[in-house]
């Protein structure tokens, strides 16, 4: 088995353009791992090393139950690598590929920890500047955590992006993102957290295309269509707080992740958007409901699933109209 300093590594996790995520066990304690190592073919590349370990520094400076922790970095044999804790139930993205869209309780809430996470990077300095639903990983604890700093931006360093020069993910870019701004800040990670709760509530984002110049001309000038025309038990006021995220103008938007975590807090314990509690008999029907975030994610059906059930309610109530112009064409007869 090959070794990377202290670590066995095991199965490939992940491939990115900068290096290869492996499970890995530390060889002492047994502890399970991610290991990130910079791929071979970027070993001479001086941007793409400069990148790794400002990726590095940034993580080894964060502690938050909202992001990826990391464990332990360093050299081995001139190959860069860090460790990270592993989190064992995927990703978000992993979670709207089986279901299309959540509830829109769970929406809020994978929402308000994103949020929480975000306060808590642009606290210390760091715009995140990626944020995606593959970047947003499931911990068994009901945590969400955020991953994925390689083009993370540490406003205490140099920063290696000019102007001109545009990094992010096109579906999830800020229109400043998107123009190659300098200057991008705290307000563009809350536009991609618009982007991707828009997409946990309708089941798709709020800019698309067939090409990455017609999503970016889409995030520039048009306008998201309403989630409660697609999504009628959406609050009034979540949809407020998601398109107030997704305004072109960063000073339009919400002046911190702060204020997005207090006004998601204050709709999710709001009285009128309670659920309704369980009767004694619907409670004794059935398996008791998944009770952290985490696994009311990856426990709710899979769209196909959902899907396949609405086409048996219309199936049923089809051949039940069949069976009574039969009875009643009988009748006449």
């Amino acid at each position: 088995m090959t070794t990377v300093g202290e670590f066995e590594i095991g199965e490939a996790l992940g491939e990115g353009t900068a290096g290869t995520v492996f499970r890995a066990r530390h060889r002492e304690t047994g502890e399970e791992v991610a290991l990130k190592l910079l791929h071979n073919a970027n070993a001479d590349d001086e941007d793409v090393q400069k990148r790794f370990v400002r990726e590095m520094s940034i993580l080894e400076r964060l502690e938050h139950p909202n992001v990826v922790r990391m464990l332990d970095c360093g050299l081995h044999e001139d190959d860069l690598y860090y460790a990270m804790e592993i989190v064992e139930y995927g990703t978000l993205k992993e979670v709207l590929a089986k279901r299309s869209r959540l509830p829109w309780r769970d929406a809020a809430e994978c929402a308000l920890q994103i949020a929480t996470a975000l306060d808590y990077l642009h606290t210390e300095g760091i715009v995140h500047r990626d944020l995606k639903p593959g970047n947003v990983f499931l911990a068994a604890d009901g945590r969400l955590k955020l991953g994925d700093f390689g083009v993370a931006r540490d406003e205490s360093a140099v920063g290696l992006t000019i102007e001109g020069f545009t990094v992010g993910t096109a579906r999830y870019m800020a229109p400043e993102q998107i123009k190659g701004l300098a200057s991008i800040a705290h307000a563009a990670d809350l536009y991609a957290l618009g982007c991707v709760t828009y997409e946990m509530l309708v089941g798709r984002v709020p800019f698309d295309g067939v090409s990455m110049m017609e999503i970016f001309d889409q995030h520039l000038e048009a306008e998201p269509r309403s989630i409660r025309e697609q999504v009628p038990d959406c609050p009034a006021g979540l949809e407020k707080v998601v398109l107030a995220m997704l305004a072109k103008e960063p000073a339009d938007r919400p002046a911190s992740a702060a204020v997005v975590v207090e006004e998601l807090q204050q709709i999710l314990d709001s009285p009128d958007e309670q659920p309704e509690p369980a009767t004694e008999e619907a409670a004794g029907d059935g398996p008791a409901e998944p009770e952290s975030l985490t696994e009311r994610l990856v426990s709710g059906p899979a769209a196909e699933e959902e899907k396949t059930a609405s086409w048996g309610v219309v199936v049923g109530v089809l051949l039940a109209l069949a069976a009574l112009i039969a009875v009643a064409a009988i009748a006449n007869s």
